[in-house]
């Protein structure tokens, strides 16, 4: 393995992982939070951390003594979908002005009249043409 990707991957890996989760975590802390009116209560961004030794499908963090959480991966999960939901919004919103103008520039043109060329069996003249050109060079050959 290069220098290079083995720098990247100790190096700004960590720092590009920490700065997406946190900004993922702190726009779901936003979103769960408004959407709550505050009475939920979310686990902090360190403790994504904190595994045990079995997978645990739960969306709550049990700890002792402070009763249950939502844990921080759920908490980062819905900051990514805020995100993705508001990109593809953004997106159908310029999308549909754009489409607007263009609809108008498209209804002031006038239509496009296309002739189909000549069917094999109509026997255009670029038909005979060919057929001459295969007689020809039969002739040639034989």
């Amino acid at each position: 393995m290069p220098i290079g990707e083995a720098l990247a991957e100790i190096v700004i890996r960590p720092i590009f992982e920490l700065i997406f989760y946190g900004v993922a975590y702190w726009i779901g802390y936003l979103v769960l939070s408004i959407l709550s009116l505050g009475q939920l209560k979310l686990a902090p961004l360190m403790s994504i951390d904190q595994k045990k030794g079995k997978i645990d499908w739960s969306i709550w963090l049990h700890r002792p003594m402070q009763g249950r959480v939502l844990k921080a991966e759920v908490v980062c999960l819905s900051g990514l979908l805020f995100l993705a939901g508001t990109a593809c919004v953004f997106y159908f919103v310029t999308r549909d002005t754009d489409q607007s103008e263009k609809s108008k520039l498209d209804d002031t043109s006038p239509p496009l009249k296309l002739k189909s060329p000549p069917l094999m069996n109509e026997g255009g003249p670029w038909v005979k043409r060919e057929i001459g050109m295969i007689r020809k060079a039969r002739r040639a050959l034989s």
